[in-house]
């Protein structure tokens, strides 16, 4: 057979924009016990996205994965059944470290293909069928605290009182930021509640206390051991 060149993958390309326009969004199917909020589950995401791309001659699969550096390299592969041409790419996602080890990593896996098949359809973000966007209200952890007038920042630096959160809870904060579509944005919201609550400058998640990250954690409904320095999630 001929190898198809990416430059002639028309047929694969035009199904695949066909795809893309046919789906508008994805239901919020699930609730999180703990916070209390609607989301998408990646049964229904995955669900939804393979009837998308069937429906218009398109077969999508993991073809293999492996592990280096407490990552996840999972390697797919995209079909364009009738005509042969095919498309294939990677796609990362952190290990969390866990007490168990074998769910840290199908967490990874079911969240890298959660999001890779919602990056290859371009599933847009709408108000009533936004996915993996919380519905709750205002998030207690990212409202700024009143100020009084009477508050003044110190004219004069002061020793940091603050204790910093250690390297493996801010590598392993990767994974709540994995459920944010919109990550920067929650990033940034994120350390400048801090540094009202705190006064203190916080330029990135390294920066934040141990005590406000664990809050975080809590909130997004993982469990935080510091004595065994894991991160677990007793449901996924």
């Amino acid at each position: 057979m001929t190898e198809i060149q990416e430059s002639t993958k028309s047929n694969l390309w035009a199904a695949l924009m066909e795809a893309q326009a046919s789906i508008t969004g994805v239901a919020k199917d699930a609730k999180n016990d703990w916070g209390k909020y609607g989301y998408t589950s990646a049964e229904e995401m995955i669900g939804q996205c393979r009837k998308a791309l069937l429906a218009h001659g398109l077969a999508f699969a993991r073809t293999h994965w492996d592990i280096t550096n407490d990552m996840v390299h999972s390697h797919f592969i995209l079909v364009h059944a009738a005509s042969g041409e095919t498309l294939e790419f990677g796609n990362l996602m952190q290990v969390v470290p866990s007490k168990n080890p074998d769910k840290s990593i199908l967490a990874a896996l079911t969240t890298v293909l959660n999001y890779t098949l919602r990056d290859l359809l371009l599933i847009p973000r709408v108000e009533d069928k936004q996915p993996e966007i919380d519905n709750r209200p205002a998030d207690d952890m990212l409202a700024s605290p009143p100020r009084h007038k009477s508050m003044q920042r110190p004219s004069a630096a002061k020793p940091s009182q603050i204790k910093p959160a250690p390297d493996w809870m801010v590598l392993g904060f990767n994974m709540v930021l994995g459920e944010k579509p919109d990550a920067d944005e929650y990033t940034k919201r994120l350390l400048g509640a801090a540094e009202q609550k705190y006064g203190e400058s916080c330029g990135s998640i390294a920066d934040l206390p141990e005590d406000y990250l664990l809050k975080v954690f809590e909130h997004h409904g993982w469990s935080v051991s510091l004595e065994q320095e894991t991160i677990d999630k007793e449901s996924l």
